[in-house]
């Protein structure tokens, strides 16, 4: 039966209006299920782009918040031997502060003459160590060997910031500079659900069941009062 008046006009009735609801029920629950996608891929791109590298490169914690010429970690994995100048910048940094390096690799310590005496020691341990050099061109080396993230400063000048790092070969599990392993557990996350899912659920479960709790309505009230014929007309 047409869905129309003696006029021509439309005519809204319970069956027309179970149609439309329907048919929004149907178009929103298709447009939550395609928004939803589209924030589960951001969602998993971010985490992607954020932390695609962290259980990966080194962690140094806080030990460069004062070395002002420290931006990252310089990867020179490959390479089997690498320089660093000693009293770079302004006299008192290491230049790059910070190197990721293979096992066996030799790292040279050359000395600019600038801001002098220099000198390279191991902070917290006897890996390595240099004398007090002043002279232009001086140079010390280390072939480091064993995996790990090896912290050094001038001990004149730790004061002034220059402090550099050296991380050699896997350093995965010394993130936030040997910190323990505890931190990493509980940074792994937990079993629920994310909460993006849930968000994106909830709305699902909205767009979709409110257009049948109004056909529902509808229908209730049709039941109700209705006609003769078994329709009820609805003024819009």
């Amino acid at each position: 039966m047409d869905d129309s008046d003696r006029d021509g006009g439309p005519r809204f009735t319970r069956r027309s209006a179970l149609r439309r609801t329907l048919g929004a029920g149907t178009a929103l629950g298709a447009a939550s299920v395609a928004g939803s996608g589209s924030a589960l891929a951001q969602q998993n791109e971010s985490g992607n782009e954020s932390g695609g590298d962290a259980g990966e490169g080194p962690d140094w914690g806080d030990w460069f918040s004062d070395v002002s010429n420290y931006q990252s970690t310089q990867d020179l994995r490959g390479q089997d031997s690498v320089t660093v100048a000693v009293g770079a910048g302004n006299g008192f940094l290491f230049d790059p502060p910070a190197i990721w390096v293979d096992p066996g690799t030799t790292v040279t310590w050359e000395w600019t003459g600038e801001g002098v005496p220099h000198n390279v020691v191991h902070e917290g341990g006897d890996a390595f160590g240099s004398d007090l050099l002043s002279e232009e061109g001086a140079t010390f080396e280390h072939t480091f060997e064993e995996d790990g993230q090896y912290r050094y400063i001038c001990e004149p000048h730790v004061g002034a910031g220059m402090k550099g790092g050296v991380a050699v070969g896997d350093v995965s599990e010394q993130a936030g500079g040997g910190g323990g392993g505890d931190g990493g557990e509980e940074s792994g996350g937990s079993g629920g659900i994310p909460p993006m899912l849930q968000m994106i659920g909830a709305a699902f479960i909205v767009a979709f069941l409110s257009p049948l709790l109004f056909a529902l309505f509808l229908f209730s009230r049709g039941n109700s009062g209705g006609d003769a014929g078994g329709q009820r007309e609805y003024s819009p």
